[in-house]
């Protein structure tokens, strides 16, 4: 019997337009966008894990692309975010009848931006963040994190992310998961699952 539904943030319930916001940063601060990824990803990275804080992340950032602390500050949390409103509405409905959390490979800081420009936290519970558990998805810990505090089997939980890795990590450890890739799909795949709509 299902108990828990778990839904990744950005990609699923959030939207980040990824193109949009390298070309933003790379205009602002006249740096490539490969060169920013080449330097942004691997250190975002270490940040979503809780490994690298951010205040690190942008001196090395800064010294590594050359450019001011203010102009990085300035286009780094210029997050480009859009709440999936129909998505947070059928949580909503379906958090009557299930625990609805969220697991996600973020940093804290970026959960928190999202939280404020917007998210609505009456659509789930607990947000179970990359940034505060040390570990990010596919890695089996970070969905064991979320099972052991909901104190729940893997057979009790449904995992939807758009990412393929994280759906098959999670389906790895026995955990009914479903690959997002639109809201109707999205019930259909959930009542296959059991899911009470």
């Amino acid at each position: 019997m299902i108990k828990v539904i778990m839904f990744d943030l950005l990609g699923v319930l959030v939207s980040y337009d990824r193109v949009a916001h390298f070309g933003h940063m790379s205009k602002e601060l006249g740096v490539g966008e490969s060169r920013l990824a080449e330097v942004l990803v691997p250190l975002w990275e270490l940040v979503d894990c809780g490994t690298l804080t951010s205040q690190e992340m942008k001196r090395i950032a800064t010294a590594k692309l050359v450019v001011s602390r203010y102009k990085l500050d300035k286009v780094v949390n210029f997050r480009m975010f859009r709440v999936n409103r129909e998505l947070e509405a059928l949580m909503k409905r379906l958090r009557k009848r299930y625990d609805i959390v969220l697991l996600t490979n973020i940093s804290r800081g970026a959960y928190l931006l999202a939280a404020r420009n917007g998210l609505d936290r009456g659509a789930y519970r607990k947000a179970f963040v990359s940034g505060y558990m040390k570990c990010r998805k596919p890695q089996p810990e970070a969905y064991r994190y979320a099972l052991d505090r909901m104190r729940i089997s893997p057979d009790e939980a449904v995992f939807v992310d758009d990412n393929a890795n994280n759906v098959n990590g999670a389906k790895a450890l026995g955990i009914n998961a479903i690959r997002f890739t639109g809201n109707a799909q999205l019930s259909k795949d959930l009542s296959r699952c059991g899911v009470i709509l």
